[in-house]
């Protein structure tokens, strides 16, 4: 009946079949300790292709030697060379290769001098295994017009499997909301289509205006999601989504989801401080993001071109071994061309504030 429901559909909005792969992820962590700092690699890998979050903690920080979390991709060369090189901004370059638990690396970072690095696997509880879906389709506005713009989608997204995951993907699904709550008992792929079906059906209707012959322009929507980090305890989401239905520019937008494995329950602020100390918070988000835009002392933040001279707490944050970092999309608290505004606090500094639980948490990573 499922099965039936999501064709008629389809078939009704005149959408062809979808572009659907499903693959099991092998995810396994390294670390690396030596005079510099510390390094964390959650390395994923599907059909030889890799997706990486690289986070690092050096010894020393100042105002220009910072943590840093850096999203990687690439794949396993031919003689067996991993290559992993930075998503975006600066060119950050990871070459290594895997042997037994080990894998001994050469970090290109940008500008400055490559660094060797040797990472030794922290083996994980295999409790669930995850897999990746992969959907890519396409609709014209005039079916029969060559010429006829198009809607375009495309989706990736990480599902625990649905057999050793079951009850860990009823979190994944209410944070990913492809669909309405009474169908969000479908399996993933089903929402991953139906989902496909509204936007491209939204698009099809607009060239039926009365009087108008619907956009003149594509739209586009693209939508990421990945694991960036899992332990014993914690497992965190980060998703990536852009939508483009005409204007200026296409709207972006990062939110991120941390789940316990224990009670299988999305962790919110007030899970992980101690009550009443918000301002207290806020005061340190504000100090360490004035730091690392250079913003001076005697200056509000709004003359450094903010919107607001307090950062406030939001529950768009996540765990890491850093710390816990604090997202701010686009028009959140500073104009488009800032970009998205990240803030990490790290754990020795949140510790007066951390309840219990956090605080033997952070003792991993020390």
């Amino acid at each position: 009946m499922k099965q039936f429901l999501r064709t008629l559909i389809l078939v009704l909005l005149g959408i062809g079949a979808p572009i659907l792969q499903a693959q099991v992820i092998d995810i396994k962590q390294y670390k690396s300790s030596g005079s510099t700092g510390k390094n964390w690699l959650m390395l994923q890998e599907t059909n030889k292709k890799y997706v990486a979050t690289l986070y690092q903690n050096p010894v020393v920080q100042s105002d220009s030697i910072q943590e840093t979390v850096i999203d990687l991709e690439g794949e396993r060369q031919a003689d067996g060379q991993i290559r992993l090189h930075s998503v975006e901004g600066d060119q950050v370059v990871i070459e290594g290769k895997l042997v037994d638990k080990a894998m001994k690396a050469v970090l290109f970072p940008g500008k400055s001098s490559a660094q060797t690095i040797e990472f030794e696997e922290v083996v994980l509880d295999r409790l669930v295994t995850y897999n990746q879906a992969y959907l890519n389709a396409s609709q014209k506005l005039i079916a029969k017009d060559k010429n006829s713009p198009e809607a375009i989608i495309e989706m990736r997204l990480t599902f625990p499997d649905s057999i050793t995951g079951k009850a860990l993907s009823r979190e994944f699904n209410l944070f990913y909301e492809l669909v309405e709550d009474s169908l969000r008992h479908l399996n993933p792929t089903d929402q991953m289509e139906l989902a496909m079906a509204e936007f491209l059906g939204q698009y099809t209707q607009m060239g039926s205006f009365e009087g108008e012959k619907g956009p003149s322009f594509q739209w586009f929507k693209s939508l990421d999601a990945k694991i960036i980090w899992i332990d014993h305890q914690y497992v965190v989401l980060k998703k990536q989504a852009y939508v483009f239905t005409g204007g200026a520019h296409g709207m972006q937008h990062e939110s991120f989801a941390v789940i316990g494995l224990n009670d299988l329950k999305r962790i919110e602020l007030e899970d992980v401080f101690l009550p009443e100390n918000d301002e207290a918070l806020s005061q340190m988000l504000t100090r360490k993001l004035r730091s690392s835009v250079n913003c001076e002392l005697d200056l509000p933040l709004t003359a450094c071109g903010f919107f607001q001279d307090t950062v406030h707490l939001t529950e768009n944050f996540f765990l890491s071994p850093l710390g816990i970092t604090f997202c701010y999309n686009v028009y959140e608290i500073a104009p488009y061309v800032y970009g998205r505004t990240y803030i990490t606090l790290r754990f020795n500094e949140l510790m007066p504030f951390l309840k219990e639980e956090f605080q033997l948490y952070s003792g991993n990573f020390r």
